[in-house]
């Protein structure tokens, strides 16, 4: 609330109108948190319930090292290392597919 204060006087006394804006904007942030206010416990609950109905996790271990490497192979193809790792594993799955296995 000091901060919205601060930011109307100025307003006043500056009439700068980016200022106006940027009054208006606040309500919508959590300023002392830093979070947007509309992500809200509803939205966690609605991602969770969204990832344990849609979505398997599998979890890989690899030497040290590798995973650099995983992800500089990822960015030299310009996706994720979640895409990367999916396209290698489909790629795989096809491979032997074709060849009878």
């Amino acid at each position: 609330m000091y901060l919205r204060s601060i930011i109307a006087v100025y307003d006043i006394v500056c009439q700068h109108s980016f200022v106006i804006i940027c009054y208006w904007l606040l309500p919508c942030y959590n300023l002392s948190m830093g979070k947007y206010k509309g992500y809200t416990e509803a939205r966690e609950r609605a991602n969770e319930k969204y990832r344990k109905e849609k979505i398997d996790t599998i979890l890989i271990r690899v030497p040290k090292g590798k995973k650099e490497t995983i992800q500089n192979a990822a960015n030299s193809q310009g996706v994720s290392v979640n895409q990367f790792i999916n396209n290698a594993i489909d790629s795989a799955i096809d491979t032997a597919a074709k060849s009878g296995t």
